[in-house]
């Protein structure tokens, strides 16, 4: 008979139920909230804000989400294209559909090495969940249209 092994290690056990509250978000502003504030609280240097970028069909970056908001320096604020978002100090993320990007991550630059792959991951499980909530969008609008 096989045990049952359980995870002893409490920062895995943190981000599983990180990963539960991502899946289980039920709106893009609370997928945007959690995401921010889970990968705020994972990094090491705190010295900007986490943001959440969409990437309009106009190749434009829309703010959808910094946590903490009131650390945010301005020139985050203004960001509104790709080419300002990469030259910015931030480290990014990639929220990527199938075909097309959907919307970049940024945090502060100095994080724990061994943290990058739990950010990854993260990254992960929200663009699947950021993917069904648009199905679901979708087939709720075209049930209304019916």
């Amino acid at each position: 008979m096989s045990k049952i092994f359980y995870l002893h290690n409490r920062r895995l056990v943190g981000q599983h139920s990180q990963s539960f509250l991502l899946l289980s978000a039920s709106s893009h502003a609370e997928l945007y909230e959690q995401l921010a504030k889970t990968l705020y609280y994972m990094l090491v240097e705190k010295s900007s804000p986490v943001v959440i970028y969409q990437r309009l069909p106009t190749d434009e970056l829309h703010l959808v989400y910094a946590f903490p908001f009131e650390n945010m320096p301005e020139a985050h604020r203004r960001i509104c294209s790709t080419a300002e978002f990469f030259s910015s100090p931030l480290n990014y993320h990639v929220l990527k559909d199938k075909y097309e990007v959907l919307g970049y991550v940024g945090h502060s630059p100095s994080t724990c090495t061994g943290v990058t792959r739990e950010i990854e991951a993260l990254i992960d499980i929200a663009t699947h969940q950021w993917r069904l909530l648009n199905a679901q969008q979708m087939a709720s609008s075209r049930q209304g249209e019916e």
